[in-house]
């Protein structure tokens, strides 16, 4: 599946918020967006996953759905999102109700997702009984189990401490190379963006313009090995100068 982004321009009443956006994203190409703070990013997601339309353009999307494949465009959000009355298999059987499924069909997606994430010996645990880095993987679990087009990831791994956020992106990064999952995701970590990204797609503040696409050329499965590290600093001192300057000009606004 491709998704061709061309948005001349999105407004909210006179607040110009993004400008002439345009990209595409391949099948099983993971696309980061990053940028300083209110510069549109998360704006883009919902327009991407069609929650807001853009005030002038479009999102058209080509190529067949997989067969089964129940929604095209599924969200893993920040702030994990289960319902905390509900174990960790009924948080992701709740996705699949109101799809005509039979039982032994949602129980068969079930104990596929837990055992793509690694989640099957936590199948009867609750979210109280889960690290921040364990739910945000039944998050993860959840979006799957519905075999998505395209995942639609608003830093998704923000609200955790930096070592959990380093080993989930880590297993995210194991998932993708197993399975090739399509992918928009939002972050404000660039080490995270180097990690998982086919494309990185800079935003300008707002309003959020793109100031350049930079390709990861690295290889995924070499990205956390030392000599793939090496090659990515340089990658990071580019992201960086591209967003320095106005990342200061942001927070300065936000502070003010």
């Amino acid at each position: 599946m491709l998704m061709q982004i061309d948005i001349a321009e999105h407004r909210y009443g006179s607040l110009l918020v993004l400008d002439n956006v345009q990209f595409s994203i391949a099948s099983g190409e993971i696309v980061c967006v990053v940028g300083p703070s209110g510069c549109g990013k998360s704006t883009l997601l919902s327009i991407l996953g069609g929650l807001v339309q853009p005030t002038n353009g479009s999102v058209s999307y080509s190529g067949q759905s997989q067969t089964d494949c129940l929604n095209d465009l599924t969200y893993v959000f920040q702030d994990f999102a289960l319902l905390p009355w509900l174990t960790v298999r009924e948080n992701i059987r709740f996705v699949l109700r109101h799809h005509a499924l039979d039982p032994a069909t949602c129980d068969r997606k079930i104990d596929d997702v837990l055992a793509r994430t690694g989640l099957t010996s936590f199948a009867q645990a609750f979210p109280k009984q889960l690290s921040g880095g364990m739910k945000q993987r039944v998050g993860i679990a959840r979006a799957l189990v519905v075999r998505p087009q395209v995942l639609l990831m608003d830093e998704p791994f923000s609200a955790l401490d930096a070592q959990t956020r380093e080993l989930l992106t880590a297993d995210f990064l194991d998932l993708w190379l197993r399975e090739k999952i399509t992918a928009v995701h939002i972050t404000h970590n660039l080490a995270e963006a180097l990690t998982l990204a086919d494309r990185i797609i800079v935003l300008s503040r707002r309003p959020g313009r793109i100031k350049k696409i930079v390709e990861v050329t690295v290889p995924k499965a070499q990205r956390l090995t030392a000599e793939g590290q090496t090659e990515l600093v340089a990658l990071r001192e580019e992201l960086w100068s591209l967003i320095k300057d106005e990342a200061v000009l942001a927070n300065q606004e936000v502070t003010a």
